[in-house]
């Protein structure tokens, strides 16, 4: 009897540093999309057990892979496309979360505990103690000073490794639950940043901070981050997780994928705002 080959399922989309390429996790391994000009698909490597995390390092040949099974979960393997092999691994006790990479760490992501590795030679750098973390939540830089921002040990608290500001910061992309991506206008003025410097210790880099203790926010962060304040929207299928990210500057583009396998790119006017306008969108 005939026996279809059933489709590859999709377990994760992440994008790269730039937002310029995205990568997918599947049964049957993963696979790397350009997110435009022109979407396209640019790599497929098949992984027996599939990859259930995996994240790319800007455009080159390194990745960062978890696989999919159950024996493979506690493993975090860097892989180096062009050699077509893995040059180091990373064994833990317990399932592996979530991991980040720049040009010079790992970054792995626990249940309650985010552990940081130098890229050249793996060796472990800190060890940051989490609240229980089933979001993954954890983001790095991608350039310049490593700053690390992360769950704190207690809820309502979060931790900030290397505290820095970015001043050309606009625009911020949310993907809601709801089947709705926004993306609101950020523009703080400088005697905001100035008190929000000058009340981080430079000594306890590691100090969680609560949220009510953030009294240089308390002012403007229920105002930017209210709906009032969303430039544009675009809908998409709820129910389903999405991740976006922004174009190249000055282009006012989103690029937007879907756990359904679903991408879009779209383009919204700061100036009007409103609904953003569909420039493109696949099926992967």
């Amino acid at each position: 009897m005939f026996d279809p080959v059933k489709p590859a399922s999709v377990l994760s989309v992440s994008f790269n540093q730039d937002a310029s390429c995205f990568a997918v996790g599947t049964t049957d391994g993963f696979l790397v999309f350009r997110a435009a000009d022109p979407f396209g698909e640019a790599l497929r490597r098949n992984f027996p057990g599939g990859i259930g995390v995996v994240q790319m390092l800007f455009r080159c040949n390194i990745f960062a892979l978890i696989g999919a099974s159950k024996s493979d979960r506690n493993k975090v393997r860097i892989w180096d496309d062009r050699l077509n092999r893995g040059i180091g691994e990373l064994v833990f006790r317990s399932e592996v979360r979530a991991v980040r990479l720049r040009k010079d760490r790992i970054v792995v992501v626990m249940l309650h505990k985010i552990y940081v590795y130098c890229l050249s030679d793996f060796e472990l750098i800190h060890q940051i103690e989490t609240m229980e973390n089933r979001q993954w939540l954890c983001e790095i830089c991608k350039a310049g000073d490593m700053v690390l921002v992360c769950l704190g040990e207690q809820r309502g608290f979060v931790r900030v490794v290397q505290y820095a500001t970015n001043k050309s910061t606009q625009w911020l992309a949310v993907s809601s639950d709801k089947g709705t991506v926004h993306v609101f206008i950020v523009k703080l003025d400088s005697s905001s940043l100035k008190t929000c410097r000058s009340q981080v210790p430079e000594t306890n880099k590691f100090a969680p901070i609560s949220l009510s203790r953030l009294s240089f926010i308390k002012g403007f962060l229920p105002k930017y981050f209210s709906s009032e304040w969303a430039v544009a929207q675009f809908r998409v299928q709820e129910g389903i997780q999405h991740i976006a990210a922004f174009g190249p500057p000055g282009e006012n583009t989103i690029a937007v994928v879907g756990s359904n396998g679903s991408y879009y790119r779209c383009q919204f006017d700061p100036m009007v705002g409103g609904d953003m306008t569909k420039l493109e969108s696949h099926n992967f």
